[in-house]
């Protein structure tokens, strides 16, 4: 059976004092496993909080991606690979080193990994 919570002016309903979470956990973690945790945070679509708390009560987490997002970050990947190979090109035939053009391929490429 629901329970009725009665309606709130000033925003979010109220939680019952027995719903509300007002106990906080702490964990340390390396920036490794911080990427990895919001990594598959995003693919669950969950808050960090939400995702950490359904792992730790054994409750089911949908991590499978979507399948549009999966192609933008192949293509993505796509321009990734063939600027490294523009890279490794000019740099084994002996072409004068462009050190400039390689600083700002270098940054795009960070910039495109941050964002996937």
């Amino acid at each position: 059976m629901e329970k009725h919570v009665p309606y709130n002016p000033d925003g979010r309903p109220k939680l019952d004092p027995e719903e509300k979470r007002s106990e906080l956990l702490k964990s340390y973690v390396t920036p490794e496993e911080a990427d990895l945790i919001k990594v598959k945070c995003s693919m669950a679509g969950m808050s960090i909080s939400d995702f950490l708390r359904s792992l730790a009560l054994d409750q089911e987490i949908d991590t499978s991606a979507n399948p549009e997002e999966l192609k933008k970050i192949r293509a993505e990947l796509g321009k990734i690979g063939s600027n490294i190979n523009q890279i490794a090109k000019a740099v084994n035939s002996g072409e004068e080193f462009d050190e400039e053009r390689f600083k700002k391929m270098a940054h795009w490429l960070v910039q495109t990994i941050e964002h996937l």
